[in-house]
């Protein structure tokens, strides 16, 4: 499997992803954002690699909060 270095975006993604969602970049704003993507690309790879084992979300939906909540209601 490819380490996070090997596979940092390159320019021609970097533009891609930038076209994708509406931007036309200089290269200079490319230039610019390039490191910043770069280690989001290595943070997430780090984030990936935590093992949790068969530990729980520490979250839990709630639609309604406030129902659970009496006190603080919005009444």
């Amino acid at each position: 499997m490819a380490g996070p270095e090997e596979r940092k975006p390159n320019r021609q993604s970097l533009e891609e992803m930038a076209r994708m969602v509406g931007l036309d970049l200089t290269d200079e704003q490319l230039d610019k954002i390039a490191p910043d993507v770069d280690a989001l690309v290595r943070n997430i790879a780090a984030l990936k690699a935590i093992d949790f084992g068969e530990t729980e979300p520490a979250f839990v939906y709630r639609p309604d909060p406030w129902a659970e909540c009496p006190r603080l209601s919005n009444d």
